[in-house]
């Protein structure tokens, strides 16, 4: 890290830490000092570690792309009506976790619907968007009408499809996740472990999105339920869920699952494809992974203007290095 000194010492190193997440966390931390010139908590137990922001910066807007600031202010605020900013420190002061980037990623991608459309087609492919409805932040549809259980898109897009019907695209978003291992005692635990969430066999088998040998195969012994494949194969089944469902605010008619990461977490790079091959052909139309590299090249091709040029460059220094 550039500059040290007494007002800016270097963080104590992680010991839990991945070879990937050691070094994401000095670049947030490096970004933290550098760009955003905050200096870290050393007293407080994740800010000693770098890269989480201190009270008075985080409310500042600090962990946010700051021409932005006010919309993404509203947006979780729209999100959260009920929540405090010192209650939603995972978003507002971790600069490392995942549930800060949709904001950043989606919130200025609002401002031209037009050049949204033309992102989304590319990356779904086939031409298949007329327009864009709405992009919503952190958004499931009515649980008990769907998966029962607590499982959301970071990101939800709607749109109206080239032949006037609707469609979705619901994306996870990923920086220096992996996979998880089932909480004892958790509802999710006794959910897959025991079978007790009939709504994952049903919409597992009937989406017609993986191969006979996994769909037929029972939960608990389903290699879907992983630790490396369960909440991309959650996301997936969630919008399974919501095609033809009158039920729901906003049933669908076409539903691709995206999921977006960073090329130097090799966890996804390695898990994607495996996934992959757990999918029928139809099951691998409607998924598609993609690296932070590659979805930031789409977007630069279609948000040509200069306030955006700047909005794409300020997440390539803040996600890659």
């Amino acid at each position: 890290m550039k500059n040290l000194t007494e007002e800016n010492p270097k963080p104590l190193e992680c010991k839990s830490d991945s070879s990937f997440k050691r070094a994401a966390r000095k670049h947030q931390s490096d970004f933290r000092w550098n760009e955003l010139h905050c200096a870290h908590d050393q007293y407080h137990k994740y800010g000693k570690y770098g890269a989480y922001l201190k009270h008075d910066d985080a409310l500042k807007g600090k962990n946010f792309y700051y021409p932005y600031w006010s919309k993404i202010k509203n947006a979780i605020s729209n999100r959260y009506p009920d929540s405090q900013p010192w209650q939603l420190a995972t978003i507002y002061a971790n600069m490392l976790r995942s549930e800060h980037i949709p904001f950043n990623f989606f919130v200025p991608m609002k401002d031209n619907l037009d050049s949204a459309k033309m992102v989304f087609d590319e990356i779904i492919g086939g031409g298949q968007i007329a327009k864009i409805l709405d992009i919503k932040i952190e958004y499931a549809p009515e649980k008990q009408f769907a998966l029962n259980d607590g499982t959301s898109f970071d990101t939800f897009i709607r749109y109206q499809h080239i032949d006037g019907s609707i469609g979705g695209i619901g994306i996870e978003i990923k920086y220096t996740e992996v996979g998880y291992p089932l909480k004892s005692g958790s509802k999710e635990e006794q959910d897959i472990k025991y079978g007790k969430n009939e709504a994952y066999t049903k919409f597992t088998q009937h989406s017609g999105y993986y191969l006979d040998s996994i769909s037929k195969t029972t939960l608990p012994n389903n290699t879907l339920v992983k630790n490396n494949f369960r909440q991309i194969w959650r996301n997936h089944i969630l919008g399974a869920s919501m095609l033809n469902n009158d039920k729901i605010e906003y049933p669908l008619d076409h539903f691709n699952s995206v999921t977006i990461f960073p090329s130097q977490n090799k966890h996804f790079m390695k898990i994607i494809p495996e996934y992959e091959q757990l999918l029928s052909e139809y099951g691998k139309k409607s998924f598609r992974g993609i690296t932070y590299e590659n979805f930031f090249k789409i977007i630069e091709e279609h948000y040509t203007a200069k306030e955006f040029k700047n909005w794409i460059k300020y997440l390539r220094e803040r996600y890659i290095f």
